[in-house]
């Protein structure tokens, strides 16, 4: 069998997408089982199958078609060059995140010896990537100790030096962040539960709902709480980053507004969706 005749045949055991989504995964499998770059895959090159790729392709397709996300089935995933892995204690980087860190590192390439902190971090994708690319100390915080282990494999993977804290922003753990701070950023759980029913299963029953849901009680109380702990770890005029829900954007710049920030901006994201909210301590 060749390359093509496989990826074809891969495209048809996919049932569970459309055939846009289905040819992307056979590419991702591709690559991951037989190390085929896109050009060599459909140029038709010669394939050495054994039993055991055999098994595993089969293994791989009975999970894809049970809506298992492919980043938890490989194990890893590409998160602004870095390779970041994932499993289910972690949310999968999303490409509105990496917009995020691209928006921070344009806004900071030019400054030296900045502290910086990565509120629930999940997977350290953001942590690891700013990191990457800008010059300073960043500290990486969450609430799952699974989490943070998982970060710190990345760390190890990437080569890079984070500063890890276990703490609940919920409670008075909070005041584990450190002081003088340049930037805090965040993307916390933010996905209300009663938008439950428009997610897709490979998400809602894959991904870790701690990392997602909020109380529609209170959709905003990271936001709130991470702002107001933002006005004594912030330096003056140190900046404040958040993803957030579109959909609870105009209350989000309030908030920080009430707080005492200010050139509150609220950014759209490549959808055209407000995405980040951003703002300076006074």
């Amino acid at each position: 069998m060749n390359s093509k005749e496989l990826f074809d045949s891969i495209i048809e055991k996919i049932t569970v997408y459309d055939k846009d989504e289905a040819r992307a995964i056979a590419f991702q499998l591709l690559e991951h089982l037989y190390k085929l770059k896109r050009p060599e895959i459909l140029n038709k090159k010669k394939i050495e199958e054994t039993n055991e790729s055999q098994n595993q392709l089969k293994e791989i397709l009975l999970r894809i078609n049970k809506q298992e996300p492919l980043q938890y089935i490989l194990g890893s995933t590409e998160f602004y060059g870095l390779k970041i892995l994932v499993n289910p204690n972690v949310l999968i980087p999303r490409p509105e995140t990496e917009e995020l860190v691209d928006l921070i590192i344009k806004e900071n390439k030019m400054r030296q010896d900045l502290r910086i902190i990565d509120l629930c971090t999940g997977s350290g994708c953001i942590a690891l990537a700013i990191k990457g690319n800008l010059k300073g100390e960043v500290y990486a915080l969450d609430v799952s100790e699974q989490a943070l282990l998982t970060a710190g494999e990345n760390a190890i993977l990437n080569n890079f030096n984070l500063n890890f804290i276990k703490a609940d922003l919920l409670s008075a753990e909070i005041n584990q962040i450190p002081d003088s701070l340049d930037i805090i950023v965040s993307n916390p759980p933010y996905v209300a539960a009663t938008e439950k029913s428009g997610i897709k299963p490979n998400v809602l029953e894959f991904e870790p709902h701690l990392a997602l849901f909020v109380d529609d009680g209170d959709p905003c109380i990271f936001y709130r709480l991470i702002a107001e702990a933002g006005k004594t770890k912030l330096k003056k005029n140190g900046l404040l980053y958040f993803e957030i829900n579109p959909l609870f954007a105009s209350e989000v710049k309030l908030i920080m507004e009430n707080c005492g920030y200010k050139n509150v901006r609220l950014i759209t994201d490549m959808s055209n969706k407000q995405r980040f909210c951003v703002g300076a301590k006074d």
